[in-house]
């Protein structure tokens, strides 16, 4: 999450890519302290990139950001 809040998008695909290799799952549906989930904080930011990121992760993963 601080990755995605600071809009580090290097950092965002490095533990993607991490998190693949070891077939984990990203919590990127997780509220920070805020109530914010990840694609929230990318879109108020105007993170286009990181927002394509996320949601290929999340078409790649099959399910849902936020709830």
């Amino acid at each position: 999450m601080f990755a995605i809040a600071n809009d580090n998008l290097e950092i965002v695909r490095l533990l993607i890519d991490y998190e693949s290799k070891i077939n984990a799952k990203l919590e990127i549906n997780e509220k920070n302290k805020d109530g914010e989930y990840p694609l929230l904080l990318t879109s108020c930011k105007d993170s286009i990139e990181l927002i394509k990121l996320l949601i290929g992760y999340k078409n790649k993963k099959s399910y849902c950001l936020g709830k």
